[in-house]
């Protein structure tokens, strides 16, 4: 899950759990039978050396046609998305267990299969993000307004163990807030003044406190003495958070069971710990479940943490405690993650994707895992990435959202519940 920063699917996050493996997904793909990663076998034996694998499907064009030429912005949860409206509306649709959705209780925790206005966010929105079972949006004024599941406190508004249908003011964080990112039960903003604040699930340490209860409101994380406050990008993962600093370099702290914090070690910290072996200054920020990645000033993409499905993109299905290079991609200007897959725009605003694929999220129009990146075919014109549990939404530079893989909550917004769809089609969502 993207800053701006948690898939058949049910909630692997119950409140009070330590585990570390605490899902974004609805049951994560690791948990579905391993299907043979692309060009090997399903051992963690190297696949063969090899450029990007290109998918075996013709490019034929997509289906339908663009019905929202009309958003901003667009986030994507654990089995939901949200989109922020030309005209300034937020509008969510997919799986609302908890209000993730903002709709009201009215609807209570029926899924929503159309995009749908969430009423009560009092300015202008400018970003959102989406966690695994709650939402959280940005307003141009530095608000920060937060809604659905919070029975971790990661709403925000001094209260927990309860839900928040409705959008909520999130309580005192001091300073205009300049960027969010939202995890499994726990949410992070970067301030104006660059300092880091946190609240929510503190089981796996993902909020750099050393004792591990819930915190409900808004405080600043822990990070450990001399670290600078220059933080200029914050992203959340399932249980493990990571900073990007203007220099370019990343700190990361939480779960680090498969060696998601990038400091060569498997042991949690809540003290942030640098990630080690960058090739060049880090540039943007992408968590899944259980992996994290970064994009760098020259264009490279690196990964590491967890690899069972080839979400780290270097041919293998080995785990890896340091970065790893993305094999055969290059121009990378934006990185999505999702539960146990994976998706770069490059410099030519086409979109490239692997890892775990049962629920078609790669896009490539099969099903097949992959361990090497392969182009989501037909899609051009991409300005933003988004991707969910197990499903990967685009922003095309006329406005318009493409969604794909999983969508049995409602989450593609194309007004069904389809178990996969193997190629991106098209939001439905009326425009002002």
């Amino acid at each position: 899950m993207t800053p701006t920063n948690p898939i058949v699917l049910v909630l692997a996050m119950l409140a009070g759990c330590g585990a570390s493996r605490a899902a974004l997904a609805v049951a994560s793909d690791a948990a579905l039978p391993k299907t043979a990663l692309a060009g090997g076998d399903q051992n963690n034996a190297d696949l063969p050396d090899a450029a990007v694998v290109a998918p075996a499907p013709p490019d034929e064009p997509l289906p339908g046609g663009p019905t929202s030429p009309c958003f901003t912005r667009v986030a994507a949860g654990a089995a939901h998305t949200c989109g922020l409206r030309t005209d300034g509306t937020v509008l969510c649709w997919g799986g609302n267990p908890g209000g993730r959705l903002g709709v009201g209780a009215a609807n209570g925790a029926a899924s929503v299969v159309l995009p749908t206005i969430v009423a009560g966010v009092r300015g202008t929105p400018v970003d959102i993000a989406a966690g695994g079972s709650h939402t959280c949006a940005r307003t141009m004024n530095g608000e920060l307004w937060c809604w659905g599941d919070n029975g971790m406190g990661q709403v925000g508004d001094g209260t927990s163990g309860n839900t928040r249908p409705a959008p909520t003011l999130v309580f005192a964080v001091g300073a205009s807030v300049t960027s969010v990112a939202t995890g499994a039960q726990f949410t992070c903003v970067v301030r104006t003044d660059r300092a880091v604040w946190c609240w929510g699930d503190n089981s796996n340490f993902q909020l750099a406190l050393s004792a591990r209860v819930p915190r409900p409101r808004p405080g600043p994380i822990g990070f450990s003495p001399g670290a600078p406050a220059t933080t200029v990008e914050i992203a959340a993962g399932a249980a493990h958070t990571c900073s990007r600093n203007a220099a370019g370099a990343i700190l990361c702290w939480g779960a680090n069971r498969d060696g998601q914090l990038g400091d060569s070690t498997r042991s949690s910290s809540f003290a942030p710990v640098a990630v080690l072996g960058l090739s060049a200054p880090a540039a943007h920020l992408a968590l899944g479940e259980d992996h994290s990645c970064t994009s760098t000033a020259d264009g490279s993409a690196l990964c590491w943490g967890a690899n069972d499905q080839g979400q780290l993109g270097d041919g293998t299905a080995e785990t890896r405690t340091i970065p790893v290079p993305v094999r055969g991609l290059t121009a990378v200007v934006e990185l999505a993650a999702g539960a146990t897959h994976t998706c770069a725009r490059r410099s030519d605003e086409t979109v490239w994707c692997w890892g775990g694929n049962h629920h078609g999220q790669l896009g490539d129009a099969t099903s097949g895992t992959r361990a090497t990146p392969a182009i989501v075919p037909g899609l051009g014109g991409v300005v933003q990435l988004a991707a969910g549990g197990n499903h990967t939404c685009a922003r095309t530079k006329d406005g318009a959202l493409w969604c794909w893989g999983e969508g049995l909550q409602g989450q593609l917004g194309d007004g069904t519940t389809t178990p996969a769809a193997l190629r991106p089609i098209p939001v439905r969502a009326a425009c002002p």
